[in-house]
């Protein structure tokens, strides 16, 4: 009988989150996040490259659409909201998500 994989620690950055942070502007750059939540920037990292998936773990992790969250400090909701604001307009503007922004829609009056 072999053993399960290890679970990742999740209570530290991976090494391709950190090579992750190092590309990212430092408009977008999360420094209490990796500090208080390095989970969530270790998921964030794992679905850059799938805007959709991406896009709708950021939206579940900003807006309490539950109830029952005592929610984030504003500090890393303000981290949350620059990754999300950078993907969406430098990364992968055409995500899924970018479309209901009126700006960008072609059938605009």
């Amino acid at each position: 009988m072999s053993t399960p994989p290890a679970k990742p620690d999740v209570q530290t950055l991976s090494e391709h989150t950190k090579k992750w942070i190092e590309k990212l502007p430092p408009e977008a750059h999360p420094t209490q996040l990796g500090e208080k939540y390095p989970r969530l920037l270790n998921r964030i990292s794992s679905l850059w490259r799938h805007p959709d998936e991406l896009m709708e773990y950021l939206n579940e992790l900003i807006v309490d659409t539950r109830g029952d969250r005592s929610g984030f400090p504003i500090a890393i909701v303000t981290e949350l909201v620059n990754i999300k604001d950078y993907y969406e307009m430098n990364v992968h503007p055409e995500s899924k998500a970018y479309l209901w922004d009126p700006r960008k829609r072609d059938d605009k009056p």
